[in-house]
């Protein structure tokens, strides 16, 4: 479910505001020149890749290739970003407060981690194992977790 999430924000995120951005800025060249030109958006952006970083940190446990989907995705949300600055957007009239908004983000992340690190420790404690996969044999993860590291010090 992760792979498909990851997928269907490439194509929604991206690719869409891509695809409206173009379509954007070709109206205001060719047929109506008082339209704006879209501008490129730094927060919104910013918190996609803090969105992008959570889906990661999320799935990674659990989804042995995801951290390979994510490079090729990370690397073709940014040269197709890249391509629609340069071509579709101006730059924006208004400065970008960067150290509140840093704060900020940094808060965000920071409570996205949190939160996914929360729900490890509860899955990894309390979560029973089932009976395939490199846990079976145990109640939970942490028991299996354990006897391993115990096994590495003798």
């Amino acid at each position: 479910e992760v792979y498909r999430l990851i997928m269907t924000d490439l194509l929604l995120a991206v690719l869409g505001m891509t695809l409206a951005e173009t379509v954007r800025s070709q109206v205001k060249k060719k047929v109506w020149p008082s339209l704006t030109a879209p501008g490129f958006d730094i927060s919104r952006n910013t918190l996609n890749l803090i969105h992008n970083q959570t889906l990661f940190w999320v799935g990674f446990f659990f989804s042995p290739l995801l951290p390979l989907v994510m490079v090729v995705k990370m690397f073709l949300t940014f040269y197709i970003k890249k391509f629609g600055v340069l071509n579709n957007c101006e730059p924006s009239a208004r400065s970008w407060r960067a150290t509140q908004t840093e704060t900020l983000f940094l808060v965000f992340t920071f409570v996205a981690l949190l939160g996914v690190l929360v729900t490890y420790g509860y899955i990894i404690t309390r979560v029973n194992t089932s009976d395939c996969g490199p846990f079976q044999g145990s109640t939970y993860m942490y028991e299996k977790i354990l006897e391993d590291a115990f096994q590495v010090e003798e």
